[in-house]
């Protein structure tokens, strides 16, 4: 409960507001602090641990905890992208759920999970486990080949 909480705090100190009630998943933005343009063009990178990305990962998403770390796999250097994307732009019908038409929904959607392209695009081979002899990618435990 203190990492969501922790999580929710930092998303807010980014303009991103998680909301009081509703399903899980769902964020609000304040169409006045953030306009339109800036809403767009905002990023937030952060670099962490596996087990820290799929805590978040479950957060964000609304996955139980258990599926996530059992679902996912973040490969080593890997990059996992989510985009909180806009449900109810300015003009629409929608007030974002918050009661004001200055709120705008932003819902998190994992675009790449685990993704290794930019190893591949620098020509560097995935980290192959050192603990048994055959090769596998770090971190799968059984069934590859």
């Amino acid at each position: 409960r203190d990492f969501c909480r922790c999580a929710d705090e930092f998303l807010g100190r980014h303009g991103i507001l998680r909301g009081r009630s509703g399903p899980p998943g769902v964020y609000y933005m304040d169409r006045a602090v953030y306009p339109e343009a800036s809403r767009r063009s905002a990023s937030i990178a952060i670099f962490c641990h596996a087990g820290t990305a799929m805590t978040l990962l479950s957060h964000l998403l609304g996955l139980p905890l258990p599926d996530a770390y059992s679902s996912l796999w973040l490969a080593p250097s890997s990059v996992t992208t989510v985009l909180f994307d806009e449900h109810n732009p300015p003009g629409s019908l929608c007030d974002g759920g918050q009661g004001e038409e200055g709120y705008v929904t932003v819902t998190p959607r994992a675009l790449c999970v685990g993704g290794t392209g930019h190893l591949f695009a620098a020509g560097i081979d995935s980290a192959d486990s050192k603990y048994e002899g055959w090769k596998r990618p770090s971190g799968v435990k059984c069934n590859y080949r």
